[in-house]
């Protein structure tokens, strides 16, 4: 066992109610996300993560979890409320077993600073979202939950250096194989509305209007490549 595995397991005899949940979540969930976004940057995004009630109900019977305590609802909202030009309209994670997060914003920079990034080009409105290693401790400044030790350790800050394989072979000694299966077949999708016409987008696909973006959970939690979404309208 190596020094990745033995702290991963030190988790989970000491207990750590973020990190088997977290792990749970990721195993089997499905994370979806839709904005609208205007020409000045403003505008509206839900964020909607949903897993199995007998998934919930194995780590409540495993680590006692009691309503959403530790995993930091309360300071998401606040965290969100502090931001310049963002309301808050709902902020509950894990009460149930899903995580929701509604906000309006008057730029969208200003949600993810140095992550996602608002321009004006000859073409119009250009709207980036780029995340890699280097950046990723920027989210734990929106979600503090990512703060917490454990939950670092299935991250990209600590696992720069862990291939996929590693990587699910740890996750496989919690979940199962199916469970780890379940981890390496998620995916994040975004869709993106705009206020406007589409011109071009890079990263995903035009649907229906909008651009869907989808991003493998595992992709997002090592980032051995960076992140890189676009979407240009005017």
């Amino acid at each position: 066992m190596n020094a990745k595995q033995r702290c991963f397991w030190r988790c989970v005899a000491g207990r750590s109610a973020v990190v088997l949940t977290a792990i749970v979540a990721l195993g089997a969930c499905a994370m979806t996300s839709e904005v609208f976004l205007r020409s000045d940057g403003s505008g509206t995004t839900s964020a909607d993560v949903s897993y199995s009630r007998a998934l919930m109900a194995l780590a409540q019977e495993m680590v006692g979890l009691e309503g959403d305590g530790d995993l930091g609802s309360d300071a998401l909202h606040h965290r969100l409320s502090e931001v310049p030009g963002v309301t808050v309209y709902r902020a509950v994670s894990f009460r149930e077993p899903r995580m929701e997060v509604v906000v309006r914003f008057e730029d969208a920079a200003d949600l993810l600073p140095g992550v996602i990034s608002i321009t004006r080009v000859e073409e119009g409105t250009r709207a980036r979202l780029y995340l890699d290693a280097d950046r990723a401790w920027r989210l734990a400044q929106v979600f503090p939950v990512l703060n917490h030790p454990g939950i670092r350790s299935i991250g990209p800050i600590e696992n720069a250096q862990t291939t996929r394989e590693e990587y699910l072979s740890m996750m496989g000694m919690f979940l199962g194989p199916d469970g780890a299966q379940s981890l390496a077949d998620s995916m994040i999708v975004v869709r993106i509305e705009v206020d406007g016409d589409l011109i071009s987008q890079r990263g995903g696909r035009m649907e229906a209007g909008a651009v869907v973006f989808e991003v493998p959970v595992l992709d997002a939690l090592l980032l051995h490549e960076p992140i890189d979404l676009e979407v240009v309208f005017r």
